[in-house]
């Protein structure tokens, strides 16, 4: 509508022009070498118009002559240059789908229409390794990695593929070389990470390692296990940064005292690291070391833990119950905590304590655990209650007494697991901690863990109901 509106303008306004100069009444008198031309001023004034516009069709029409070639070669590498492209996406396309025989075949079309390039190149790379090519794979990474922009990813490839070959000398010389020129959380760092583990490195290790563990824990283990990583070794990263520092105070070598609260600082749930710091203290450091103990007690409750504060505190049974009890009100994890004090007063056989602090825990603290303990309690109860009463009385609280204990654990059956060692890598069960799960073989991911699945029991009669 615009351009109507203009070209409606402008031929009212040549319109006018050409009204205007016909009116005119002027002539123009023109002498030049014995020849006199007499004229009408406004007819000069258009054959000076047409001359100029001829002039400036003619000056086109020769520009687009000598232009001419160079428009066609510009026409015939732009359309070269539109094949090319497409060449190259329909090869990712087919590499991305897994059709690695079409993906090869665009990338050699690419390459014939765009000649050397990064994209062009690392599509026939990387097609070529997939489709088994070992030869024009190692060819295409070579020449990547001579370049300064793509040679990161050439020595990545050249990494891979000496990988797959069983060369890990040339596989890792590749790594160190992708590593410097990259970042430390790159898929070469992961690389060399890995054969550090497997060559006991510990130190080495852990310094990779700290380089990991702002990643997202899920993509870390699924290039972990691309770099010939255990499955689940890297389940939990910083739980395995923990058990290296342990490692590391096994050694000998350093700090023992740095690396274990290093640890710590790492896993603050990790009780063998705490509770080899405990045993590590003289016995100038005992006090020291019970107030570390209570404030990992705190944070992480456990019963190795409440055993070490007995050890060192020198507390008889009444003064440690009345220690762990306060060390539980203040306690992260209440309800476990309480269990702990409870399983330590029936122990120690104080009634009133155990029976108070499984008062106390609530409703989602329940686990089969309490149960198992409410039994007992009710067990030893009875017990002494059964001492000072006749026959008769007697009988009737034994027929009580077994149905209170039915009930517990039937109830204890129901409730969920409390916690245990736990492997993250094959969830596997451990009956206490173990640097290797003796399941897996993979170091570092076994950690105390709260079950939040029904035992098969609880589930039949779910079912059943």
């Amino acid at each position: 509508m615009a351009r109507l509106v203009q070209f409606i303008l402008l031929c009212g306004g040549a319109a006018f022009l050409i009204s205007w100069l016909a009116k005119q009444t002027g002539m123009t008198l023109i002498t030049w070498s014995g020849w006199q031309i007499e004229l009408r001023t406004s007819l000069a004034i258009a054959a000076a118009v047409l001359f100029i516009a001829f002039l400036f069709l003619l000056y086109r029409m020769v520009q687009a002559l000598i232009l001419w070639p160079g428009w066609l070669g510009h026409n015939w590498q732009l359309r070269r240059h539109k094949k090319g492209e497409r060449a190259l996406s329909l090869g990712m396309v087919a590499f991305a789908a897994g059709d690695h025989k079409v993906a090869r075949r665009q990338a050699r079309k690419a390459e014939k229409l765009l000649g050397s390039g990064l994209l062009p190149d690392l599509l026939s790379a990387q097609a070529a390794h997939a489709a088994g090519d070992a030869k024009a794979a190692l060819r295409y990474f070579t020449a990547l990695s001579r370049h300064e922009d793509t040679a990161y990813f050439g020595h990545l490839g050249l990494m891979r593929l000496y990988q797959e070959q069983g060369k890990e000398a040339q596989s890792l010389a590749s790594a160190h070389k992708a590593l410097a020129r990259s970042d430390t959380q790159s898929p070469a760092a992961i690389r060399i990470f890995a054969d550090d583990l497997r060559a006991m490195r510990w130190r080495d290790a852990l310094d990779k390692l700290s380089g990991f563990l702002r990643q997202d824990e899920g993509v870390l283990a699924a290039a972990g296990m691309q770099e010939g990583l255990a499955a689940g070794q890297l389940a939990k990263p910083s739980l395995l940064a923990a058990h290296l520092c342990v490692l590391l105070s096994e050694e000998g070598a350093g700090d023992k005292k740095g690396y274990l609260e290093r640890a710590l600082d790492f896993s603050p749930r990790m009780i063998e690291a705490s509770r080899r710091l405990a045993l590590l203290a003289s016995d100038g450091q005992k006090k020291s070391a019970l107030k570390r103990l209570e404030k990992d007690f705190k944070t992480f409750p456990h019963v190795q833990l409440a055993d070490l504060i007995a050890r060192l505190s020198g507390d008889n049974d009444g003064q440690l119950i009345a220690r762990l009890g306060k060390l539980a009100e203040a306690s992260a994890n209440p309800d476990e905590a309480r269990l702990i004090v409870a399983e330590r007063a029936l122990q120690s056989g104080i009634w009133a304590s155990a029976s108070s602090m499984l008062t106390e825990v609530s409703v989602a603290g329940q686990t089969n655990k309490y149960f198992l303990l409410a039994s007992e309690l009710a067990v030893k109860k009875h017990a002494i209650a059964s001492e000072s009463e006749n026959a008769n009385s007697a009988n009737s609280r034994d027929t009580d007494n077994i149905l209170e204990k039915e009930e517990a654990l039937l109830a204890a059956a129901h409730a969920p697991h409390a916690a245990s060692w736990h492997c993250l890598a094959c969830d596997g069960a451990l009956l206490q901690w173990e640097m290797v799960c003796p399941s897996c073989g993979v170091l570092g991911q076994v950690d105390w863990v709260q079950s939040h699945s029904l035992p098969r029991l609880a589930l039949e009669n779910k079912d059943s109901v």
